[in-house]
């Protein structure tokens, strides 16, 4: 009785034929699974290539936003500045006024 382990053998060659199987297989086999290892390492690396890029992008448009809020807040000082001395002008107007009123009476 002949035991069936998958195996073939070439009775001209006396050359045993092994299948393909996912635990020894074949050169061809071996290739495509290499193959498609290094392509999945490839769209890893541009995958985090492209994370980096977008980090860098988004890291910029942040420090242009920044600068933007620091110049609108430098503006916004500076109306405050000016709010501020025409104020102080406006009461000393105000108080000579009141003087003049009084030199009056």
């Amino acid at each position: 009785m002949e035991q069936n382990t998958g195996a073939t053998e070439d009775k001209d060659a006396q050359i045993k034929i092994i299948p393909c199987t996912r635990w020894n297989p074949c050169e061809r086999h071996q290739i495509r699974t290499r193959i498609e290892e290094l392509v999945e390492a490839e769209i890893r690396r541009e995958s985090k290539n492209a994370d980096a890029f977008m980090e860098s992008q988004l890291e910029k448009m942040l420090d242009q936003e920044i600068e933007a809020l620091r110049r609108e807040n430098e503006q916004i000082q500076n109306v405050i500045d000016s709010v501020k001395a025409n104020l102080k002008g406006v009461l000393a107007l105000k108080d000579q006024a009141k003087n003049l009123n009084q030199e009056r009476k």
